[in-house]
């Protein structure tokens, strides 16, 4: 028979990925940021918004793997932690 993880196992878990899913969700809107500031200066936007749209794609790709349990999409500590990518992203947009 499976054993119950304690409580302090399950708080560090969702803990663990709450905050690695608010760093990336940091990290995903210096890349932003950035990568907007270099498409206004160049002059082919289209080259800008292939590099914009290929390293989102890279992005979202770690994203999905770095969750202890990628295998399951429903799994409670996958959607707490896009949860908190959503809020740190959201955040940074809209006060930084």
């Amino acid at each position: 028979m499976g054993r119950n993880p304690d409580t302090l196992t399950v708080i560090k878990a969702y803990t663990h990925s709450i905050v690695i899913h608010s760093f990336l969700g940091y990290l995903y809107w210096i890349y932003m940021n950035y990568t907007t500031n270099l498409i206004n200066t160049m002059s082919s936007s289209f080259l800008g918004v292939a590099i914009l749209l290929l390293g989102t794609l890279i992005f979202f790709d770690v994203l999905n793997r770095v969750s202890p349990y990628n295998q399951i999409r429903r799994h409670p500590l996958n959607i707490s932690g896009k949860i908190a990518f959503v809020i740190s992203a959201l955040f940074c947009l809209t006060i930084l």
